[in-house]
């Protein structure tokens, strides 16, 4: 049973809460502080919606196998067997504020890390959420397995507001040297210059939250303000340690439909739409791409890309984006997802 404790923001709400998270097969369970189970349903339309569970997986895959001989032959066993949980094919809608640092974090890093640096993000905006119990591990050194110590009670932490995290890290002598410190490396100073920017632009923008101010400028769902993914991208691109890659992934995981909500009464129903539900969320469409994708779409798709185009990644992504569309960021996961589990296994 995987179990993950953090902390969630419901955009709507505008309210972060502390959850137990906790996956056993296909079921999925969570558990809330005692001062919060009022909340539940808007919890479980949060983690629906995070988890993107109303779309179908068979259906989608389904769809996707259509697309291309390649795909179909990878999807085929799966297919055959009637077994789709080892694919695990998920983009995970989130706050966009988290996701913008998150992403800029990612550079040339690893999940664990990644992770870490978000944590000590939290650390240090100290909005403290509530305390839980936290099974500690040790990894055996006979047999290298981690194995259970004890539970120990730690805080929950919501992640900082750009004001909060800034103020935070201006009360350093030196901000930049004090992510460091926290093996930030050089992203440290993209964290700080970002928050600089961030704040600057949002002030003249009136009193928005983080996620409004960012929404406001990416979601192609905004009435207000017509936005497509060329502005969304460039954008994004403005801030320090946002290059192509990581705008991308900023626009492909960030939930984008919560404050402009196309058909809010679908929310109540288990399951809508496949079509309906992935058009929805137009940024579904993009493909990140980085040496795994490059290294794939060469390999397995000179069919699809113009030979012209082979040896300039925006011009290769636009390619497959084309052939995929509404399908690319699900297609993206997968590929990444089995070129991975081919690189281990091998």
């Amino acid at each position: 049973m995987k179990i993950h404790y953090n902390s969630v923001y419901l955009m709507d709400l505008n309210k972060y809460f502390a959850i137990k998270l906790a996956q056993y097969n296909d079921d999925l369970f969570f558990c809330l502080d005692e001062n919060d189970v009022a909340y539940k349903h808007n919890i479980q339309l949060f983690l629906a919606n995070m988890l993107q569970l109303s779309i179908d997986r068979l259906s989608l895959y389904e769809e996707i196998a259509k697309l291309d001989r390649k795909l179909e032959t990878l999807l085929n066993p799966h297919f055959i067997e009637q077994d789709f949980t080892k694919l695990e094919c998920t983009i995970m809608k989130l706050d966009p504020w988290e996701t913008l640092l998150s992403f800029i974090c990612s550079s040339n890093n690893n999940i664990t890390r990644i992770s870490s640096m978000c944590e000590s993000l939290c650390v240090i905006g100290d909005k403290k959420i509530t305390q839980m119990m936290i099974p500690i591990f040790e990894q055996n050194q006979d047999t290298g397995d981690l194995q259970f110590v004890k539970h120990e009670l730690q805080p929950i932490y919501a992640f900082p507001s750009s004001e909060l995290l800034f103020q935070k890290c201006q009360q350093t002598h030196d901000p930049v040297g004090a992510l460091k410190k926290l093996k930030f490396g050089y992203r440290a100073k993209y964290i700080i210059n970002t928050l600089e920017k961030f704040l600057e632009l949002k002030m003249a923008s009136g009193k928005p939250t983080d996620a409004e101010f960012l929404l406001q400028n990416i979601s192609p769902l905004n009435d207000a303000k017509k936005i497509d993914y060329a502005y969304a991208k460039y954008w994004l691109m403005q801030f320090s340690g946002v290059g192509p890659k990581v705008a991308d992934c900023i626009l492909l995981y960030s939930d984008i439909s919560t404050l402009f909500k196309v058909k809010k009464e679908d929310m109540d129903s288990e399951f809508i739409s496949l079509t309906n539900t992935i058009e929805e969320n137009i940024w579904n469409k993009i493909i990140p791409f980085d040496a795994h994708i490059t290294r794939i779409a060469l390999r397995d798709f000179p069919h699809i890309i113009k030979k012209s185009n082979s040896k300039n990644l925006e011009l290769m992504k636009e390619d497959l984006m084309n052939k995929f569309g509404v399908y690319g960021g699900w297609i993206q996961v997968l590929l990444f997802t089995k070129e991975i589990e081919k690189n281990k296994s091998t």
